[in-house]
């Protein structure tokens, strides 16, 4: 005889492992590819989240709309680099263009079971939410580059008054 709790534990036991079996069950190679995909993207992402973070500390004077004349500012100020800002805001332009083709690739994407549509659901949400995102980050690089154009300007306009 067997030792259970109660009589219907046995009962219990195998409803789990059925629903585990149930749960277990491989997902299309689409889908899988789908996820791999979305994972690669949001360790893009963070990558250049990363990047732009550097960057704009780096950059951060920038930011003041005084440029006093002593030598700490005009070393900073001829350290400015643009080509960076150009290079960054590519990147960022490559990978929503990637999160655009992931989101119509998602949306096609068959499912055959429903934790495999909440799944894929909350990977089209979180890369909505990526593209919104992107949307605001290049407009805060692009003004940015507006001051940064300012800074060069400043720049130019000291070299040629020396």
């Amino acid at each position: 005889m067997k030792f259970t709790f109660f009589p219907g534990m046995t009962v219990i036991k195998k409803q789990v492992f059925r629903f585990l079996r149930w749960f277990n069950r491989p997902m299309r190679d689409e889908i899988l590819s789908f996820r791999k995909d979305y994972e690669q993207l949001v360790g893009r992402y963070e990558a250049l989240l990363k990047q732009i973070s550097k960057y704009m500390k780096d950059h951060s004077f920038i930011l003041n709309e005084e440029y006093k004349n002593s030598d700490d500012v005009w070393k900073q100020l001829n350290s400015v680099d643009s080509f960076m800002l150009q290079t960054i805001r590519g990147d960022l332009e490559l990978i929503t263009r990637d999160c655009e083709y992931l989101l119509e690739k998602g949306e096609q994407n068959p499912v055959d079971f429903p934790y495999q549509e909440e799944l894929l659901t909350l990977h089209i949400t979180q890369l909505k939410e990526l593209r919104r995102y992107s949307d605001q980050i290049d407009n805060t690089l692009k003004d940015f580059e507006k001051r940064l154009m300012r800074v060069e300007e400043v720049i130019s306009n000291q070299m040629l008054a020396n």
